[in-house]
């Protein structure tokens, strides 16, 4: 039996898909950061009363910002980030969350003929002076996404992710391994063993199943790439699906059946 925990990425608004969650087998929820950081006061405090009820965990939010919302660019507001992340930041820690994904291809994508080296300074910058010290204030990580090339013209590869969690080196600040992009830019589960000690959460779907959640057999080598997060110790033993599904209730329950033999 696997030791690793799984989740499921759905929004916490909908509450028949989390009671369906529930009821397939995930140990933890992963909603939108986006509606956490913009819902009412009511709607947190009921989301709060599903999770006690239905006893599943809001572990993880992804989606951290808006597509309107620029990182990079000629028209950054630092003030409405700084108001967004703390916003969704509170919310999200008193629902008893750990770790913000920033994937946010929209957020954080390079105009066209905006110079790329000063836009990776400006999202070092915002990690480093925007995002970290807030995931500080509320006892938070972020762990940043490598999103494939159709997503994010900015950090698409684990490298690059790396290198920005490197350079801006604060414990606030690491990575997350999302199998579908991992495999979809061809990227060597060799190079995973560069992360070790980074990686604090991770997703999964298949690539070769047009984004689908696993299943048995699906020709995916998910077998393999459990045994590397073992080997580079993955502490959090934390996998959430992130992917589609034909029939959600029948698809999870046998997606988190069959993850849990590995």
């Amino acid at each position: 039996m696997s030791d690793m925990r799984f989740g499921i990425c759905m929004s916490y608004r909908d509450r028949q898909r989390q009671l369906e969650g529930k009821q397939a087998g995930a140990d933890y929820c992963e909603p939108s950061f986006r509606e956490l950081a913009v819902d009412n006061n009511d709607s947190i405090n009921q989301y709060k009363e599903l999770i006690q009820e239905i006893d599943l965990p809001c572990e993880a939010a992804n989606g951290m910002f808006p597509g309107e919302i620029h990182l990079i660019g000629p028209d950054v507001d630092y003030g409405r980030i700084d108001e967004f992340v703390d916003r969704g930041g509170e919310n999200f820690a008193s629902l008893g969350g750990k770790v913000v994904v920033f994937g946010s291809g929209g957020a954080r994508r390079c105009p066209d003929g905006f110079d790329r080296a000063k836009a990776y300074e400006q999202l070092n910058f915002v990690c480093s002076e925007h995002i970290a010290p807030w995931m500080k204030k509320h006892g938070l990580v972020c762990v940043i996404e490598p999103l494939r090339t159709q997503e994010c013209n900015m950090v698409y590869n684990s490298k690059i992710a790396f290198d920005i969690c490197k350079a801006v080196n604060k414990p606030e600040i690491q990575l997350l391994i999302d199998l579908f992009h991992f495999r979809s830019e061809k990227e060597p589960l060799e190079r995973l063993k560069e992360y070790q000690g980074w990686v604090r959460h991770v997703h999964i779907a298949s690539v070769m199943n047009d984004r689908l959640v696993p299943q048995a057999d699906d020709g995916e080598y998910y077998a393999d790439f459990f045994a590397m997060l073992r080997e580079i110790g993955y502490a959090e033993k934390r996998i959430s699906l992130e992917g589609r599904y034909k029939d959600f209730n029948a698809d999870a329950k046998s997606s988190l059946a069959y993850l849990r033999t590995l």
